[in-house]
């Protein structure tokens, strides 16, 4: 009996050529932007050390000139202060892509590894204990080493773990089936959109439930500035009267007042 069945297909067609192929072809090509990206993240480190000597540099000669000279010396040092910060910005962006390149690398490296049941080549992960009280979980491998949950592609937060072994061991009505079905056949052919979630989704910290929990509580409660009326006067007379005060102040008309309500700000 044929376990995997692709449409299309001929008997003796091998089912995973298409999908191997496309994921090694897409492997390939995220390491090799992911190598593109290091190239460029290694020459704006060295143009960050040059123009941070720059600026120490200038500042040196500032330092020990006079007149026009340190007055352009300084000028020199903020520009290459500029530039400096320029770079900076500039360099996280091409790490960050770096990363994700990297990820989506990753991502399809251990589908071919997950199409090729290769389980020991997986990175190791907490696969999960069939219950005593769930005698299918067992025989049908739904949880464990070599089994459905893992060659599914575990999420990547703890949330969506439970959430995918939750499915996987209960029964759902057959309207949620039918409903799942529809989700899964949606999004089979959006390539680019699975492996793009799943690469951001290892951007990120894996979490614990009650986190998830207490965020959706306090993100679809009720709203809580709203009923504070003093609060939110106080949140806009407050800044307005530290900047007027400290005008003032500056201006030899009042002693430092602003002190009073920028630590009142900082109370709140």
């Amino acid at each position: 009996m044929e376990l995997l069945n692709v449409e299309g297909a001929t008997p003796g067609d091998d089912p995973t050529a298409a999908p191997l192929a496309a994921a090694r072809a897409r492997a390939a090509g995220f390491r090799q932007q992911e190598a593109r990206e290091a190239a460029r993240s290694s020459r704006l480190s060295w143009l960050r050390l040059l123009a941070f000597l720059g600026v120490v540099g200038a500042l040196l000669v500032a330092e020990r000139g006079e007149g026009t000279r340190a007055a352009w010396a300084l000028a020199a040092a903020a520009g290459g202060g500029i530039l400096f910060l320029v770079l900076l910005g500039i360099h996280r962006g091409i790490r960050r892509r770096e990363r994700h390149a990297g990820a989506l690398a990753a991502v399809n490296e251990e589908a071919i590894l997950r199409i090729r049941r290769n389980w020991s080549a997986l990175p190791e992960e907490p696969w999960g204990t069939p219950p005593a009280s769930h005698p299918e979980a067992e025989d049908l491998y739904l949880l464990g080493r070599a089994s459905l949950l893992r060659l599914l592609g575990p999420p990547a937060t703890v949330p969506g773990r439970e959430t995918l072994t939750a499915w996987l061991l209960s029964a759902a009505p057959p309207a949620t089936v039918r409903e799942r079905q529809a989700a899964v056949k949606g999004l089979a052919p959006e390539l680019e959109f699975r492996d793009e979630l799943a690469a951001r989704g290892r951007s990120l910290e894996p979490g614990h439930p009650g986190e998830v929990e207490a965020f959706l509580a306090w993100a679809q409660g009720d709203r809580w500035l709203p009923g504070r009326r003093l609060l939110r006067v106080a949140s806009v007379v407050l800044p307005l009267a530290t900047v007027g005060l400290g005008w003032a102040h500056g201006s030899g008309l009042l002693p430092a007042l602003w002190l009073f309500p920028l630590l009142a700000t900082v109370h709140l």
